[in-house]
């Protein structure tokens, strides 16, 4: 009996192994390209805007509800207990870079249009 164009099928595992070993290849490239990019980028001592970094505290101006948020790197996003940290190219990150205590922001979130003042910027402890 010969091979025909339907047999090239025969050893699933062994393909799919391959398809994970390609896959898994083009993400490590992902990365160290990514680590190639990188720029560490120095805390700022000025709390007079949000930047990188920062912890803010905004208050959401449509239910008064008061949140704590860390404005971290591009990769990052961390929610536990104690820290909620998230990335600057997040919806909510690019909403709040830039502002000053005071000053209120708007803009559509995943929720819908979200209006919030900022309340508070600190250092991260």
């Amino acid at each position: 009996m010969r091979g025909g164009s339907n047999t090239w099928h025969d050893n699933f595992a062994y393909e799919e192994a391959q398809r994970q070993a390609r896959l898994w290849s083009r993400r490590f490239d992902d990365l160290l390209q990514t680590l190639r990019n990188s720029v560490i980028v120095d805390l700022p001592n000025d709390y007079q805007r949000v930047e990188i970094g920062h912890v803010v505290i905004i208050e959401n101006q449509d239910n008064k509800e008061k949140r704590t948020v860390r404005i971290g790197s591009y990769f990052c996003f961390v929610k536990n207990e104690n820290d909620i940290t998230i990335s600057y190219a997040a919806p909510l990150g690019q909403l709040l870079m830039g502002a000053k205590v005071g000053e209120i922001r708007s803009g559509k979130l995943n929720k819908g249009p979200a209006i919030f003042k900022i309340v508070e910027i600190k250092k991260y402890e």
